[in-house]
């Protein structure tokens, strides 16, 4: 696993939150981020049990009652701060101390902690509030503690309003740092796919024959399928995380057709995931990319899956769970092959920023469709899906950047279309090409296993074959 990733330690240095030292029997951590040593250094991470009563419940409302599926972080941040209230037991009487509530914010910003950090903190308090004035009998208990908690509420929105303003600063000075930098193109976005995919496909042809893959084989086609629907098909990590086994055994396979190509995709719905909840992600794969999860599925994926704990998740990591966090994962990826960090987020809005100036109105409506936007952005685009405008908008979302500069784009969208087409053909033709050479040349393997087989012996195979090595 540690062979892995191996990276210069400034690289590590930049993107580890901290690192234990192992010396000693009681590990010290030592943080090399600024805001978390100062965090740590004043005391702003100690928090009560998590298996204290008043906590236990909380947890219980948010995992059983609002189902949220990562509940850990929101937990932590109530018990941090009633630790902070009173470092001796976890209660309710902190509803009466505004002042030390106001003192509590200030520290976290006395310590760098951004204002949007701060402000998921409060949301966290103000959650903890309402699920004691709304989900436990606590109006009928104690009316003037239920009193307090209400008007609790009511006085730190002028904490609300001022962290507010920090994040639309925050927000300002992000969007001024990308203006004075060069912009991010989408071929940039997809550096990691062309550097990785060597080992990858190393690794899919090897499990593909059988072959015994290692811990770190494993991570590499599990890493590069999910660097691939994040910086190629631009989803968000929540369809990757929340894609299901029986989301991939019903996948639709539609025949596009557009003026000169004629191509088979593979399209998948995801229904669970994060944002924009009405709304069904598609996203369309290509034959050789349908191989790939095939490989995975079928030869990677039973060996993660733990016979104890069956997963229905589609896919797994290495301890055999779902995954915890696709962003880490791809920040590992991107570290592993010393190349800077490319989010969901960043690859995204580069795509979005591109077809601005590229893409006619019609393109526009089917990129905002294939991305899953929201109903204010779908509603003004279109209504309901269809398997052509899905396979159309994956051709629009995978080629981008493949356009070639000067390209007049008062054209009408038709010409446009077939412009992409005649590209987007001689693209296919020379994957299609390539992916018939590995066929034929695993196809001799197979013939010749116990060794390389001579030109007498080769010219005879193929004779015998007419020809027809696929």
């Amino acid at each position: 696993m540690g062979a892995f990733f191996q990276a210069p330690y400034s690289s590590l240095k930049t993107c580890t939150s901290f690192i234990f030292i192992m010396g000693n029997k009681k590990r010290k951590p030592k943080w090399t981020v600024t805001v978390r040593k100062n965090m740590h250094t004043a005391g702003m991470y100690s928090k009560h049990s998590m298996r204290t009563p008043l906590i236990k419940g909380f947890r219980n409302y948010l995992v059983k009652t609002l189902e949220v599926c990562n509940s850990k972080q929101e937990v932590e941040n109530v018990a941090r701060y009633l630790y902070f209230m009173d470092p001796q037991k976890a209660s309710m009487e902190f509803v009466e101390n505004i002042e030390k509530t106001n003192l509590y914010f200030t520290k976290l910003g006395e310590t760098g902690l951004c204002s949007q950090t701060q402000f998921n903190y409060l949301k966290s308090i103000r959650r903890f509030i309402q699920y004691q004035t709304t989900a436990t009998n606590l109006g009928a208990t104690d009316p003037q503690l239920f009193q307090a908690c209400r008007h609790f509420l009511k006085v730190i929105n002028a904490i609300q309003k001022k962290l507010c303003k920090g994040v639309s600063r925050e927000k300002v000075i992000k969007k001024y740092k990308r203006l004075t930098k060069d912009p991010l193109q989408p071929l940039d976005c997809n550096q990691l796919l062309d550097v990785a995919k060597p080992d990858f496909l190393n690794c899919i042809y090897r499990a593909d024959i059988g072959d015994k893959l290692l811990v770190k084989d494993k991570i590499c086609i599990l890493y590069y399928l999910e660097a691939l629907l994040i910086l190629k098909h631009l989803q968000r990590p929540g369809v990757v995380a929340n894609m299901t086994v029986e989301e991939w055994h019903e996948r639709v396979r539609h025949t596009f057709t557009s003026e000169c190509i004629s191509e088979i995709l593979v399209i998948i719905g995801v229904k669970n995931h994060k944002t924009a909840a009405n709304q069904v992600e598609t996203f369309a794969l290509t034959e050789e990319e349908e191989m790939w999860f095939k490989t995975y599925f079928d030869v990677v994926r039973p060996s993660l899956v733990k016979e104890d704990n069956p997963q229905e998740a589609f896919f797994i990591s290495t301890s055999g769970n779902k995954i915890y966090k696709v962003s880490n994962d791809l920040r590992h990826f991107h570290v592993k092959h010393r190349l800077q960090n490319i989010t969901s987020q960043m690859v995204r809005r580069a795509c979005e920023t591109w077809i601005l100036s590229q893409y006619s109105d019609v393109q526009k409506s089917l990129f905002a469709k294939y991305l899953g936007h929201t109903n204010l952005t779908a509603d003004r685009h279109y209504r309901e899906k269809t398997l052509h405008n899905i396979c159309l908008g994956s051709r629009l979302v995978t080629q981008l950047g493949y356009k070639s500069e000067g390209v007049d784009t008062q054209k009408s969208s038709g010409e446009e279309l077939q412009d992409q087409s005649l590209s987007h053909w001689h693209h296919c033709k020379k994957e299609r090409k390539d992916r018939h050479y590995k066929k034929r040349v695993k196809n001799i393997i197979r013939a010749f296993p116990a060794q390389r087989p001579s030109i007498v012996k080769l010219t005879k195979y193929i004779k015998k074959k007419n020809g027809n090595l696929v």
